[in-house]
């Protein structure tokens, strides 16, 4: 009897576990698409980015190290997620003005976890920007969530922008996104957004 009731504890705590392991999952990717447009909650910039070693759609290979020397914009985003998808035109707009460069690279990090589902919506929206599946790392990276987010990467590995959510009528999305990345490109120190300087 005493074996059974300990059988029946043991069970009960690894369906608890499990059963919270789900839970947290989702609370994660439920409370994804919350943020308002904005800087990040937490702060990242002047930090370095952790590295990583993630293949993109067509199976090129990326590395926090391939974008050394580069300004680097880098869009967080899922299929399911409204503000994204409302994003993603003018994200496609900025990379076609800045895909020659030689001195800035544009890259996004898909979040779905089915990645089966993320080469037909993209295929059918005609996007061409480079789209890496990059759940565990992103989940793992950040410490609070929200999407659409938009990271600006500068030469040396380092946030310099973390911005979080998305607007109706953002007609100057484009031009805001290479502001940042045009200042991205000074050296640390000089003259930059009061939010940055600050941390409010």
């Amino acid at each position: 009897m005493r074996r059974a009731l300990v059988a029946v504890v043991v069970l009960f705590v690894v369906l608890a576990a499990g059963i919270a392991t789900v839970w947290l999952g989702s609370r994660w990717i439920i409370s994804v698409v919350t943020q308002k447009a904005g800087p990040a909650p937490v702060r990242r910039v002047g930090q370095a980015v952790p590295p990583f070693e993630l293949a993109d759609l067509q199976g090129r290979t990326w590395r926090l190290t391939d974008l050394k020397g580069k300004t680097a914009f880098v869009n967080v985003w899922a299929t399911w997620c409204a503000p994204c998808r409302k994003e993603l035109p003018h994200l496609q707009r900025l990379y076609e003005r800045v895909k020659d460069r030689p001195d800035v690279v544009l890259l996004t990090m898909n979040v779905d976890e089915k990645v089966s589902e993320v080469q037909p919506f993209v295929a059918k929206n005609a996007y061409t920007f480079p789209v890496i599946p990059a759940h565990e790392y992103v989940r793992k990276t950040l410490t609070t969530t929200g999407i659409p987010r938009n990271w600006v990467i500068d030469a040396g590995g380092v946030w310099r922008f973390d911005e979080v959510g998305y607007r109706d009528g953002e007609d100057d999305w484009v031009a805001n996104a290479e502001r940042m990345i045009e200042e991205a490109r000074t050296p640390q120190g000089a003259p930059t957004r009061p939010d940055q300087r600050t941390g409010t």
